[in-house]
């Protein structure tokens, strides 16, 4: 995939790489592919060359020596599902669309997703294209999860929910006035929780959380110095803040799309 200087991209052409694109991931855009288009871009850039472009396979292996600058057109036109199973077609693509610089394809994919807001702090473009999009779980990768956990920012199947969302009995020690046990409490204050009722006979609720989330926030915490760990505090209450306004507005998103969807079964 050659640089190239800024160019207009004809119409025609992003429709025909669009569909070559949509039938590699498994699509089809039906009616949209010409028999037969000639690119001719950037002709007086010695990296760029006229490229004879079939509808057939035999000139697939020349669409990867195309101008970058033609391929990212093209990305912002896909849905962001289709952008990951492109990501893990080969290794050019997963380069190109996995680099910092290709944040504004995924940017520009997910604007056209009615409702959805951007990634929550601390998640990248693709990553966040991922749990929104993507079925696997992500501990153990059994597909078809459909439920998403925005506050843990996870897809998780039942056995793995089971290990993986754990409450507070597995990390406050008994005595609680031993050190551990203020350690654990000042961490839960700096992960993402929420309470839910005890499966046991007795009443009340308990506070749950991802395990992955106390462990690492445990061990950053203990590894800082003495003079930095209030201001670590301070950051993780900002972020916490600002993740419970995100999963809110995942809240309105996924509504939204469980109405499309009854709307239009």
């Amino acid at each position: 995939m050659p640089k190239s200087r800024h160019m207009h991209v004809p119409d025609d052409i992003v429709r025909f790489l669009l569909d070559h694109i949509l039938q590699t991931v498994g699509i089809r855009a039906g009616g949209m592919t010409p028999k037969r288009v000639k690119v001719d871009v950037n002709s007086n850039n010695a990296n760029c060359r006229l490229v004879k472009i079939r509808a057939d396979s035999s000139t697939t292996k020349n669409f990867m020596n195309l101008p970058l600058e033609l391929w990212l057109e093209v990305f912002k036109l896909l849905h962001p599902s289709d952008l990951l199973r492109l990501s893990r077609t080969n290794r050019q693509f997963r380069s190109v669309l996995m680099s910092r610089s290709s944040e504004i394809v995924w940017r520009a994919a997910r604007s056209d997703i009615p409702k959805l807001p951007g990634p929550p702090p601390g998640l990248s473009e693709p990553a966040w294209a991922n749990l929104a999009f993507d079925s696997t779980c992500h501990f153990c990768s059994r597909t078809g999860i459909r439920r998403i956990d925005f506050l843990f920012r996870v897809r998780t199947c039942g056995a793995c929910t089971e290990k993986q969302i754990i409450s507070d009995a597995a990390v406050f020690p008994k005595n609680e006035n031993s050190k551990e046990y203020f350690l654990a409490s000042r961490i839960l204050f700096l992960i993402p929780t929420r309470m839910k009722k005890r499966r046991e006979r007795t009443t009340g609720e308990h506070t749950v959380f991802l395990r992955r989330d106390f462990e690492q926030a445990r061990d950053h915490y203990l590894n800082l110095p003495e003079g930095e760990k209030e201001s670590y505090i301070d950051r993780r209450c900002s972020y916490l803040e600002a993740l419970k306004k995100h999963v809110a507005d995942c809240q309105t998103w996924a509504t939204y799309m469980k109405t499309v969807k009854r709307e239009n079964p």
